[in-house]
């Protein structure tokens, strides 16, 4: 029996990691959606004008989703899942860097962030086969809610965040 990490009982009694048809499915949407962001934050990190916005890309956005995506790469090799095509692995264009502004990409990145946090939540609870992979998809929702609070900080401190008015009771 196996509870996590840990196994009680003789070794050939463990079971071979298994997914569900639902799990399997997840797991390759949510690699293609994982590419998506990598290539979409890779080019408005091309196109990002103020450096500190260009290091928050960086960290908090690139970084992230590169080790995401190669922890679901593993994953569906573990359970003999075909891994979908790969997006293109870098972005380079200088010309037309006057296209987006750094706002706008902010905002794009801030309201991404915002949606995948209600997908890996419902990744969490359609992942009800395979407790390890539940628990990387918990794992997940707590870095990209890490990532949404220093967004919301950021954005706010730049202005580019649209907050709602105070309400105060008469």
């Amino acid at each position: 029996m196996e509870i996590g990490n840990f196994h009680i009982g003789k070794s050939e009694t463990a079971a071979v990691p298994t997914v569900s048809i639902a799990e399997a499915t997840i797991l390759w949407d949510f690699l293609l959606a994982r590419y998506k962001c990598i290539e979409e934050t890779s080019i408005y990190h091309n196109f990002a004008h103020d450096a500190e916005f260009k290091e928050i890309i960086n960290r908090i956005g690139l970084d992230l989703l590169q080790y995401q995506s190669e922890k679901i790469e593993k994953q569906m090799d573990l359970y003999g899942i075909p891994l979908p095509g790969r997006s293109r692995k870098s972005f380079r264009q200088k010309d037309g860097s006057e296209l987006f502004d750094d706002e706008y990409m902010f905002k794009q990145i801030f309201e991404g962030c915002q949606h995948f946090l209600i997908y890996v939540a419902t990744a969490i609870g359609s992942s009800v086969t395979n407790d390890s992979l539940r628990q990387q998809f918990i794992d997940f929702f707590n870095d990209e809610v890490a990532v949404f609070n220093n967004l919301c900080k950021y954005g706010k401190l730049k202005g580019w965040l649209e907050t709602p008015p105070v309400y105060k009771a008469d």
